[in-house]
């Protein structure tokens, strides 16, 4: 080669099976290397043409031998220049000159980071099981006035994948109600929807222990 020219180089490493679009490149101006002066030529060692900076790049990247490019030095990377291929490049062993660009590239580390979580898939049921029944003394207080409850009973006997919408309002209820299979609950926001429990009955000391807990329980599972 001739003085007007720089030189660039991958740094030595493993070599690249394939393409490595997301790699960085290390610039040493005012360096040429070239067969048996720090370098070891791609090919027939003739340049590949005359390119602008990316496209001699990317030409390297796409092909796995390549290690790194020399290049005629020009200030402007937008202008095609000559470019030259490279292997087992060794900086030290090249050569200073004015004319050439060395450029080495440096494959990017893989990423490590995890990939976000896939969103829950919404819970279906097909066929819908039998649903909850609410005529059994053993599982519900004695409460008066049991149509402030008649809500949450009505939107169970609409089954299974159900969709919720309540209002921005207060909701009573008065014990533990089991929901239906694969049924989504949606309020007005916080502070608008209101759910209350409602008291009617004092617990025995064992609530919450064997059978009778359902009975004092107050919520939706």
């Amino acid at each position: 080669h001739i003085d007007g020219f720089d030189t660039y180089m991958k740094m030595p490493g493993s070599p690249t099976p394939t393409p490595t679009p997301n790699a960085s490149w290390q610039r040493h101006a005012n360096t040429n290397c070239y067969a048996d002066h720090g370098a070891d030529v791609v090919g027939s060692g003739a340049p590949i043409g005359s390119l602008p900076l990316a496209d001699c790049k990317a030409a390297c990247q796409a092909k796995a031998a390549c290690e790194g490019i020399v290049t005629q030095a020009n200030c402007d990377e937008s202008a095609a220049v000559k470019c030259w291929q490279y292997r087992n490049i060794d900086v030290a062993k090249c050569h200073p000159s004015g004319g050439f660009n060395l450029w080495l590239m440096e494959p990017s580390e893989p990423s490590t980071t995890p990939p976000p979580p896939m969103p829950r898939p919404r819970a279906t049921c097909m066929p819908c099981p039998r649903l909850q029944t609410f005529d059994d003394d053993q599982y519900r207080q004695n409460c008066a006035d049991q149509e402030r409850f008649q809500w949450i009973k009505d939107l169970i006997n609409q089954g299974c994948n159900q969709v919720w919408y309540l209002e921005a309002k207060t909701y009573y209820m008065d014990r533990q109600y089991l929901l239906p299979c694969g049924v989504t609950v949606k309020g007005a926001g916080r502070n608008k929807t209101i759910i209350q429990a409602v008291r009617c009955e004092d617990p025995p000391r064992e609530y919450g222990i064997g059978t009778e807990g359902p009975k004092y329980r107050i919520g939706f599972v």
